[in-house]
């Protein structure tokens, strides 16, 4: 089984297992994301698991229109613990604004109050549960190749 919260995958690992191209989870980090997401260690990031599905919410989110900060907030936020097979987040925009993480949580609050598109009357559905339930999977094969090339 693999610990979801170590941080144990590359950028290029991360791209292989979201499909976000590593130039812009790169672009991403100089504009925001590295304040959530990832361990600079020497002069590479790392990612966990948990991480990485964060990044794949924060994907969804900023497709949608949020602004980085805002969506990789919201994203710590709903894969926090472990979410169950078939969660759905469903809100508003101003609802993913609003997430702010548990106390004692690992995840991290924008030091901001954060504001949401302009698309109020909008309503957002996120597969959370469908999200995680792939990323374990894909972090799990990846893993495992890693180890079997070794």
């Amino acid at each position: 089984m693999i610990n979801l919260n170590e941080a144990a995958f590359a950028v290029a690992d991360v791209s292989a297992i979201t499909g976000v191209r590593e130039v812009a989870l790169r672009d991403w980090h100089s504009r925001g994301l590295g304040q959530f997401l990832g361990n600079k260690i020497d002069h590479r990031w790392l990612y966990s698991t948990r991480e990485i599905a964060a990044i794949s919410v924060t994907a969804d989110l900023i497709r949608l229109g949020f602004p980085i900060p805002i969506a990789a907030n919201a994203a710590c936020v709903l894969v926090d613990g472990e979410p169950k097979p078939g969660l759905t987040f469903k809100g508003s925009p101003q609802a993913i604004c609003d997430l702010a993480p548990e106390p004692g949580s690992t995840a991290r609050r924008h030091r901001e109050d954060l504001r949401a598109p302009d698309v109020q009357d909008a309503v957002i559905e996120l597969p959370i549960g469908d999200i995680w339930a792939r990323t374990i999977e894909r972090a799990e094969a990846v893993r495992h190749r890693a180890g079997c090339a070794a």
